[in-house]
């Protein structure tokens, strides 16, 4: 029986992370850090309220920050989409995720928050949301840094490309120099028609040495300014 070739599944390119984009959502879960803490004792003030005024004010401050946590989640998701597809924070993304979804479920009206539950969300965000969300921003801080290396060494490479290109441009320029020189000396040596030949030579030669000089100096201060 003949062996069947066996198709090897196709892998895609990994997927360019802008860096830009990776800081903004460090400084999203960053908040989100907070926010997360803040609402849950919000909660739990909220639960232990006495007053009609005082439960309305903790109320209303839970809500602001219910309604910043999800905010700050929905604009990560929208311009890091990438994230979703990050093996390496699956699990903390959950817990992440889970809390966003805890909190879209509660009304923004007329809610009573009992002690039984506000300790549980306290307990949650403590305990799940808050060193999830550390976890994931110490990953993508390392994805700066790896990025930002990756971009130094490149330019320490292109650099050094351009610093062998220029110094075999001088070399050369001053391999026309020279041969401006012995061609002058072979048109005095050589008199006549044949000297006045060698002259006209030699004066092009020179006037090839000093627009390549001029050139590479041109060339130098681009090349300066760029990798600055």
């Amino acid at each position: 029986m003949t062996a069947q070739p066996r198709i090897l599944a196709s892998h895609s390119p990994p997927e360019e992370i802008d860096l830009d984009v990776v800081g903004r959502v460090v400084e999203l879960l960053t908040q989100c850090r907070m926010l997360s803490l803040t609402s849950a004792l919000l909660a739990v003030q909220w639960a232990s309220a006495r007053g009609a005024r005082e439960r309305a004010a903790f109320a209303s401050a839970f809500h602001a920050d219910r309604r910043a946590y999800i905010d700050a989640i929905s604009e990560k998701m929208r311009i890091a989409p990438f994230m979703a597809r990050l093996p390496e924070i699956a699990r903390p993304r959950a817990a992440v995720h889970g809390f966003l979804d805890t909190l879209q479920q509660l009304e923004t009206d007329g809610t009573e928050m009992d002690h039984a539950s506000a300790a549980k969300l306290a307990e949650r965000a403590r305990l799940h949301v808050h060193p999830a969300l550390r976890e994931i921003i110490l990953y993508l801080e390392g994805k700066i840094r790896e990025g930002q290396e990756r971009e130094r060494a490149g330019v320490a490479a292109r650099a050094d490309l351009v610093d062998r290109t220029l110094h075999d441009m001088g070399r050369i320029g001053r391999m026309i120099g020279s041969i401006s020189i012995n061609a002058s000396v072979e048109a005095a040596r050589a008199g006549g028609e044949s000297g006045r030949a060698f002259q006209v030579i030699a004066a092009e030669v020179r006037d090839l040495a000093r627009q390549s000089a001029t050139l590479l100096e041109e060339m130098k201060q681009r090349l300066a300014e760029r990798l600055r």
